[in-house]
């Protein structure tokens, strides 16, 4: 995750493991990082929104 933001790219967030890393979602979205998405088929409209 470190590695996009330090690259200044974007990230697609699909899910996160359990501890210390559930948070890191709402973390990315809060931040204006990423996007969190729950549904793999909504993955290309925000590749498009993104570019």
């Amino acid at each position: 995750m470190f590695e996009a933001v330090a690259s200044k790219n974007p990230l697609i967030i699909t899910g996160a493991l359990p501890g210390q890393e559930e948070d890191n979602p709402a973390f990315a979205q809060k931040l204006n990082l990423g996007v969190v998405s729950d549904d793999i088929n909504n993955i290309k409209p925000i590749i498009e929104d993104l570019i």
